[in-house]
C-alpha cells in the first residue's frame, strides 16, 4: 500500500485553506454588494436564476472529479480524456435543455417577465463544459495549487468587476452577468494552468467505471439539489420574490461555512483515507479526529446563529433583509447538522461506497416534500425550517451508522452534539424574545454570538478530546514528528 505524505498532506492543507477563505471571501462580498445594491425582490430573482441553472446542471451531469482525484492509475491521460468527452455532452446537454424549458420554468417561480434571463443562463454549464479537468488530477499528490488559482481568480475578477457593472445596471441582471463572466474566466484558466494536455477519449470499460462511481453521486446531485435549493423554490414559489431575496442572503450566511468546510474535507480527506482503508486502525483514528472537529465547530456554529440569530443579517446586508429570528437560528441549526455529517461522506467518497450519501440525502429530500405540504396548508415559513432541521439530523444520523462498517466504529458523543444542537435553537428562540437582545445593537449581539462561538468549540473539542486521551496522545505524536511513523512516504 501506499504511504501518506504527511508533509505534503500539511501542505496542501494550507494551500487549500487559504484559497477557500479567498474563493469564499470574495464571492461572499460580491453577493453582499450586489444584495445592498439592489431591492431584496431583485436578489431573489438573481438567486431564482442561478437555482434554476444548477439543477439543469446536475441533471445532465456526472460528478467525474471527484472520481479523478480517487483514481490511482498510471494511465491517467486516458481517463482525463474519458472524462472530458463525457463533461462536453453533458454541457451541452444542459444548455440546450435550460433553453427549452427556461420559460417554463420561470412560468413555476411566478417570474415569467424574467423569461429571457432563464433562456440566457444556459450559457453557463455550457461554458464551463469546456473546462480542463487536469486539476481533479494533481489533487492525487496534494497538489491543490491548479485547483484553488481556478477557483479564486475568477472570484477575484469578478469582484473587481462588481461596482462597474453595478454602475451600469442595478437590478437582478448584474448577479446575471457576473455569473457568466466568472464561469468564462474559471474556463479559460482551467488551460492556461494545466500541466496535462486537455484531450478527448472514448472507451466503453472506462466509461463503465466511472458509471459505477459517479451513478450514484449522480442521483445523489439531483437530491442535495433537493436539499440545497428545496426550501429556496418554496420560499419563492409559496412566499415571493421579496422573502426569497431575504432567505438566500440568510442562506448565503449559513451555507457558506459549512461549505468551506466540506470542501476542504473533502478535498484533503478523499485523497488521505483513500490510502488508508488497508489500515483500518489508522483510518479509525484519523476518523476519529475529523468527528471531534467537525462536531466542535458545528457546536460553534448553531451557538454563534443562535446567540446572533437576526442581528447578524441586518448587520451584514442591512435592514432591507431584516428576518424573523427564530427562522435564522433554526437555519444555523439546519447547517450545523450539515457539518456533522462531513466526516463519514469523506469516508463513503473515499472508500467508493457512495450509495449511502444517496440514501442519506434521499432521507433530506423527504423533508423539503414534507416541508412544501406544510408550506401550503400553514404558510408558514418557521414550520418549514423546523422540519428541514429535523431531516437534516436524521440524515446525518443515517450517514453515520451506513459507514459503520468502514470506520470500524460509531461514534456515541454525536448523541450529545445533536441534543446540544437542538437545545442551542431552542435556547436562541427564548433568547431572541428577551428585552436584552432587542434593546442591544446589531452589532452586540453579532460580537456575543461571536464570542460564545469560540469558547464553545474550544470546549466542546476539549471535552470530546479527555473522552479518548489515548488517540488523541498517538497522533499527537504523529503529529509532531512531523510524518506518519506508521506509513511509508510516497
Amino acid at each position: 500500500m501506499v504511504g501518506v505524505n504527511f508533509n505534503r498532506l500539511k501542505n496542501g492543507s494550507l494551500v487549500l485553506i487559504g484559497g477557500e477563505i479567498i474563493t469564499q471571501a470574495c464571492g461572499f462580498l460580491r453577493n453582499l454588494i450586489v444584495a445592498r445594491s439592489i431591492e431584496p425582490e431583485d436578489f431573489g430573482i438573481a438567486a431564482a436564476i442561478a437555482t434554476a441553472a444548477s439543477l439543469v446542471e446536475i441533471v445532465a451531469g456526472l460528478d467525474v472529479g471527484r472520481f479523478l482525484t480517487r483514481k490511482q492509475d498510471e494511465n491517467i491521460d486516458d481517463w482525463l480524456g474519458v472524462a472530458h468527452s463525457i463533461v462536453i455532452v453533458r454541457g451541452l446537454i444542459s444548455g440546450i435543455i435550460l433553453v427549452a424549458i427556461g420559460g417554463v420554468i420561470a412560468d413555476f417561480v411566478k417570474m415569467s417577465d424574467q423569461a429571457w434571463a432563464f433562456h440566457l443562463i444556459g450559457l453557463l454549464p455550457f461554458i464551463r463544459s469546456f473546462s480542463n479537468h487536469s486539476m481533479w488530477v494533481e489533487q492525487r499528490r496534494f497538489n491543490y495549487r491548479p485547483f484553488v488559482l481556478c477557483q479564486a481568480i475568477p472570484q477575484i475578477v469578478t469582484l473587481i468587476a462588481t461596482l462597474p457593472v453595478l454602475y451600469y445596471i442595478k437590478d437582478f441582471r448584474a448577479l446575471v452577468i457576473l455569473t457568466i463572466l466568472n464561469a468564462v474566466i474559471y474556463t479559460s484558466l482551467s488551460h492556461i494552468i494545466s500541466s496535462y494536455k486537455y484531450s478527448f477519449h472514448i472507451s466503453s470499460e472506462k466509461f463503465k467505471e466511472l458509471w459505477a462511481y459517479s451513478a450514484p453521486l449522480w442521483l445523489d446531485g439531483i437530491l442535495m439539489f433537493g436539499v440545497l435549493q428545496g426550501e429556496r423554490i418554496i420560499v419563492t414559489r409559496e412566499f415571493g420574490a421579496t422573502l426569497a431575496g431575504i432567505y438566500s442572503v440568510a442562506f448565503l450566511l449559513s451555507w457558506t461555512p459549512a461549505a468551506i468546510i466540506g470542501r476542504f474535507g473533502q478535498s484533503l480527506g478523499i485523497p488521505h483515507f483513500s490510502l488508508l482503508l488497508d489500515d483500518t486502525e489508522r483510518l479509525k483514528q484519523d476518523y476519529w479526529l475529523i468527528t471531534v472537529m467537525t462536531s466542535s465547530i458545528a457546536l460553534g456554529f448553531v451557538f454563534a446563529f443562535s446567540i446572533a440569530s437576526s442581528s447578524i443579517i441586518t448587520f451584514v446586508f442591512g435592514d432591507a433583509y431584516e428576518a424573523s429570528a427564530l427562522f435564522v437560528i433554526l437555519l444555523g441549526g439546519h447547517y450545523s447538522f450539515r457539518i456533522l455529517r462531513i466526516p463519514p461522506t469523506i469516508i463513503a467518497l473515499a472508500s467508493g461506497h457512495t450509495k449511502c450519501i444517496a440514501q442519506a440525502n434521499l432521507i433530506r429530500t423527504l423533508g423539503v416534500g414534507i416541508s412544501w405540504l406544510i408550506a401550503i396548508s400553514t404558510h408558514s415559513l418557521i414550520y418549514v425550517f423546523v422540519v428541514a432541521l429535523i431531516f437534516e439530523a436524521l440524515a446525518g444520523f443515517w450517514l453515520f451508522i451506513a459507514v459503520r462498517k468502514i470506520s470500524g466504529f460509531l461514534p456515541w458523543t454525536l448523541i450529545g452534539v445533536a441534543l446540544s444542537i437542538i437545545a442551542a435553537t431552542i435556547l436562541g428562540a427564548y433568547w431572541s424574545d428577551t428585552v436584552f437582545y432587542k434593546e442591544n445593537s446589531d452589532l452586540v449581539n453579532v460580537s456575543l454570538g461571536v464570542a460564545i462561538a469560540i469558547l464553545g468549540t474550544a470546549l466542546a473539542f476539549l471535552l470530546m478530546i479527555v473522552t479518548r486521551r489515548k488517540i488523541a496522545m498517538e497522533l499527537w505524536k504523529k503529529l509532531k514528528n512531523g510524518s506518519d511513523a506508521d506509513l511509508k512516504n510516497q
